[in-house]
């Protein structure tokens, strides 16, 4: 089983969106820009939910059975985000946040069809 078809089969673009966008809402108050919304109690609430994130992403693909729990998880804590963690990473982790989270409750595995079972013969 090659790299291909471990990626076909889970949801890799969602978990990678929810990795980036716990990455972007966990740096956002390390980086230091000087225009941080929220610190002390409040901003570490920011290491937390990108932690959060992070695990989810790593849980679309390590558990693709679980895609539509971590989904909605993965797109309440991206929205928790908003209020609590810089503005959701200045609105983009809070957008990677919600585009994976929707992917990974879209996602659905391939059809696997038996050899030779795959072509109807029509009655004529």
């Amino acid at each position: 089983m090659g790299l291909r078809a471990w990626v076909d089969g889970r949801p890799f673009a969602a978990g990678l969106l929810a990795v980036l966008a716990g990455a972007e809402i966990l740096l956002t108050p390390v980086v230091g820009a000087g225009i941080l919304v929220h610190t002390g109690l409040a901003g570490q609430l920011s290491f937390l939910l990108g932690l959060l994130l992070v695990v989810f992403g790593l849980l679309f693909w390590t558990a693709p059975s679980l895609r539509v729990v971590v989904g909605a998880l993965t797109i309440a804590v991206g929205l928790a985000s908003f209020l609590t963690a810089n503005l959701g990473g200045f609105l983009v982790g809070l957008l990677l946040a919600l585009v994976g989270g929707a992917a990974g409750i879209s996602w659905a595995p391939a059809e696997v069809r038996p050899p030779g079972r795959g072509r109807h013969r029509s009655a004529v």
